[in-house]
């Protein structure tokens, strides 16, 4: 069953309001659940605890009269639909009511319950389109005062500002009235825009745009868009003036123009895809860089540089510090379109979009490969021998450092072996320094050949060299890697046009026994070397020496 349409009678006369009541109860159409109050205080109070539809609403009461009652129940209660309920002779009354904000009224004693009953529907319905309409028109009035553009209106006498843009434009309201807006533009502009609105009043045309540089209150200019609008207007021809800012627009404009010309003026490549990686744009650099032109890669993605020389992993890694941090740096090797491999130094960024979905990867990169190249000469030079190619001292150290935290995690061992040559110094004396350089040279690649690709052979000097031994299982391995180096350097060595014969003394030092720390480990094995060649040299020696040690 339909809810009952709630209604409060306000009648202090007990005979009219049973009549009211009864003719309601006739109404076929609609239920009605009336409640009665004889003053307009107990009226105020009915209304403030119980919900109604609608109000039917004598004048004449105890506590108040006329007008005034209408007035303070519509302050109290601006929302409930109000019928008024007058005298034969009050039908002046009644219309004075319903200019008081009243839906309806109603004559005592005249009309059945049907006549009652769709007064009441109606008002209610009344009421309910008025406060939609005025909820519309509050809507509409809150977004034509959030608009950016000033809106104003412009008649033959007068200029309005409509919105709160347009205020702020000219900032004085009363500063506008009789002015015509083209004294709000520059000097240079105000004819144009004066002709457009003319035109607009005089109904030559009913709309035009105009740019020129709006002048407000506080004597400042900027540059807009002028749209001019017929419109109807009580008062006669009239216009709407949107003043659309153009600062915006203008600055991005030129930033699209400077991104534009960066992006195609930059030394470096640069390279944009789309949030799949598919390409869509590329500079003149990146042509230059890798020579593919634009329609070669458009569409692809930045695989079509790959080099093959990264692993699955290398990329993996990048994807994942790219999309977590946004940004990626490195140096990666790629390949030109002739086949030729680079190295790119190269920055790749994540754009993010609304919500933050990334909708495009930005890659900025340089042909690194001439400095990498140089790099590499230069750290080579710092941490290798000049003469024999091999890990100098610094170099050494490091690997020896490396070497033992290895071995102290694993509870491996490892041994050093101090290498000094055996008659080195009469070959340089007698033949010079370069058959002595060369006969070091040929030593130098004996010893890388018979040591495994994990151990390191450096030259710290002279004619002393030291060789690592990693993973070293027991002292059997170390004194077989000693024999085989005593045995190869004892054989001839052709130098140019001679052969000569060297021999060299070894000391070993190994880890733990022989020390626990690289400085260490050298100095006894440079110890034990000293003493293989005071027993005669040509043979190894283990620290700490032993009578049998020696071999």
């Amino acid at each position: 069953m339909d809810e009952a349409t709630r209604v409060l009678l306000v009648e202090d006369e007990p005979g009219d309001a049973r009549l009211v009541m009864a003719l309601l109860k006739q109404a076929r159409f609609d239920r009605f659940e009336i409640s009665v109050a004889i003053r307009l205080q107990e009226a105020l109070e009915r209304t403030r605890d119980l919900s109604f539809d609608a109000v039917l609403l004598d004048l004449s009461l105890p506590d108040s009269h006329g007008m005034e009652t209408i007035r303070v129940f519509r302050r109290e209660a601006p929302d409930l639909p109000i019928i008024v309920l007058t005298g034969l002779a009050d039908r002046e009354v009644g219309l004075q009511a319903m200019k008081e904000g009243c839906q309806d009224y109603l004559v005592k004693g005249h009309g059945d319950g049907e006549t009652i009953a769709r007064a009441v529907l109606h008002s209610i319905q009344r009421k309910r389109l008025e406060s939609d309409l005025f909820r519309a028109k509050e809507e509409y009035r809150s977004l034509v005062d959030a608009l950016p553009d000033a809106i104003l209106l412009c008649t033959r006498n007068e200029l309005l500002p409509v919105n709160e843009a347009a205020r702020l434009l000219c900032r004085d309201v009363s500063h506008l009235r009789g002015r015509e807006f083209p004294s709000l533009v520059a000097s240079r502009d105000a004819a144009k825009v004066g002709t457009l609105i003319g035109e607009v009043l005089g109904g030559a045309r009913r709309s035009g745009v105009v740019e020129a540089r709006v002048r407000s209150c506080e004597g400042g200019l900027t540059e807009a868009e002028i749209v001019v609008l017929a419109v109807g207007h009580d008062s006669g021809p009239a216009a709407e003036v949107i003043v659309h800012d153009l600062t915006a627009r203008r600055e991005a404009d030129h930033f699209r123009t400077l991104a534009s010309t960066v992006f195609e003026g930059s030394a470096e490549a640069m390279i944009v895809t789309d949030a799949s990686t598919r390409i869509r744009m590329v500079n003149a650099a990146f042509t230059e860089i890798t020579g593919y032109r634009p329609e070669d890669v458009i569409g692809l993605t930045p695989h079509v540089l790959s080099s093959g020389k990264h692993s699955q992993e290398f990329y993996k890694e990048m994807w994942r510090t790219l999309l977590t941090s946004g940004h990626w740096r490195g140096d990666i090797w790629n390949r030109r379109k002739n086949g030729e491999v680079y190295v790119q130094r190269l920055t790749i960024s994540a754009i993010r979009g609304y919500g933050g979905t990334v909708e495009n990867f930005v890659g900025v990169f340089s042909d690194v490969t001439e400095q990498r190249q140089r790099e590499d000469v230069a750290r080579h030079r710092a941490f290798h021998d000049v003469l024999t190619g091999l890990p100098n001292r610094a170099l050494l150290q490091d690997r020896l450092e490396q070497a033992l935290t290895q071995a102290r995690r694993r509870r491996g061992g490892l041994a050093v072996l101090f290498l000094d040559l055996d008659g080195f110094k009469p070959v340089n004396d007698q033949y010079g320094h370069q058959v002595g350089d060369e006969l070091l040279r040929r030593v130098a690649e004996r010893l890388r050949d018979h040591v495994r690709e994990t151990d390191t052979v450096a030259r710290i000097g002279g004619d002393e060299f030291v060789i690592l031994l990693t993973n070293v299982t027991d002292r059997f391995s170390v004194d077989r890697a000693a024999g085989s180096i005593l045995r190869a350097l004892a054989q001839p060595v052709p130098v140019g046009d001679i052969t000569v014969t060297v021999g060299v003394s070894i000391g070993i030092a190994t880890f733990p026994e022989a020390g626990s720390d690289p400085a260490e480990l050298i100095a006894n094995a440079d110890k034990a070397m000293y003493l293989a060649k005071r027993y005669g040299k040509g043979a190894y020696c283990h620290f700490p020496v032993e009578d049998d040690d020696v071999a």
